[in-house]
């Protein structure tokens, strides 16, 4: 019921509310069954989108702690994400909120652009060191599970499998 009433750009009183940064009235709304989610009819915002854009802190804090959705894309026109935007106006405690709580680094805009390359673009330097090194982790993470998997499908191979696989080893080098 809410978010039927909307303006000339398609937006409700849960964007309007963001824009103004009011997180008294986005909880009144919320309380009143508004679309945490919704999206404007020109933009296609989110009132999280909003929030970073404005670098709103406290605001998007709030909208992630009522399980905003964290990865929707705006409109055909430019299909930027809450993080694009906060790293587009170099809105750093934005950044890092959304990034902990999940924000995708690797989705890129209308024109190929990722996040980061969006912050190097408007010089937000310490955005893309912050980002490079979440880069840089993420990947140690993922070679840290596969050398676990690796070394444990190894611990649990039988003994016997184990020097057989050496023996042939060193058989095959003999012959050559």
């Amino acid at each position: 019921m809410v978010d039927q009433y909307r303006d000339e750009r398609g937006e409700t009183a849960l964007h309007k509310a963001t824009r103004q940064g009011s997180v008294p009235i986005i909880q009144c709304l919320l309380d009143h069954k508004a679309n945490i989610n919704g999206r404007s009819t020109y933009e296609h915002i989110s009132p999280l989108m909003i929030a970073c854009k404005q670098g709103y802190i406290h605001v998007v804090q709030f909208l992630l702690e009522h399980k905003a959705k964290i990865n929707l894309v705006g409109s055909k026109d430019n299909k930027m994400t809450a993080l694009m935007m906060a790293c587009k106006k170099g809105h750093e405690p934005c950044v890092v909120l959304l990034l902990e709580h999940g924000a995708d680094i690797s989705l890129r805009n209308k024109n190929g652009y990722t996040a980061k390359d969006l912050a190097q673009a408007e010089r937000h330097d310490t955005i893309v060191q912050l980002i490079t090194r979440l880069c840089l982790i993420f990947t140690l993470k993922i070679r840290f599970v596969y050398m676990c998997v690796y070394w444990k499908s190894f611990i649990y191979t039988p003994p016997i499998l184990i020097l057989k696989m050496f023996s042939l080893k060193k058989h095959q080098e003999r012959k050559q």
